[in-house]
């Protein structure tokens, strides 16, 4: 693969998506195409789960389950967006990946993290982004964005 795969993380209120947008606007100065897909989402597949996992009030899930749809999105969007990407020598930004279903299926959702790590290297082929950037900032700051 010849493009470039970049991730960030951190808490809702990190600025991941200020950062986002400031990297897409100096690749695209630099004169690369650059996409950031949406997890979940981007594929007909991930809409799909997307819309079961932001309304998870009216199915509740457990922990396990949760995880293994996000994987499923993902698997997916691997597939059809991400390699056929960088194989043509994009950069793909993403706006969270794998990292975030340790932290919150995980470690915040009193999840084991081991089959987690190893259902996502299955999801996602074991493609991980070259670099991620972990956001991190005070309780304070990130509670006062959202």
């Amino acid at each position: 693969m010849s493009g470039l795969f970049l991730s960030l993380d951190g808490v809702d209120g990190a600025g991941k998506s200020t950062q986002v947008a400031r990297l897409i606007a100096w690749f695209e100065q630099q004169g690369r195409t650059v996409i950031s897909p949406r997890d979940p989402g981007s594929t007909a597949l991930g809409e799909a789960l997307r819309e079961i996992l932001l309304h998870r009030q009216e199915i509740p899930l457990s922990m396990t389950a949760e995880m293994l749809l996000y994987m499923a999105s993902r698997a997916q969007l691997v597939r059809e967006v991400i390699h056929p990407a960088l194989a043509a020598g994009q950069v793909v930004i993403a706006d969270r990946y794998l990292l975030a279903n340790v932290v919150y299926q995980g470690c915040a959702g009193g999840e084991n993290v081991e089959p987690i790590w190893q259902v996502g290297s299955i999801a996602t082929g074991g493609l991980m982004p070259q670099l991620t950037f972990i956001l991190d900032v005070p309780v304070e700051v990130a509670l006062a964005r959202l």
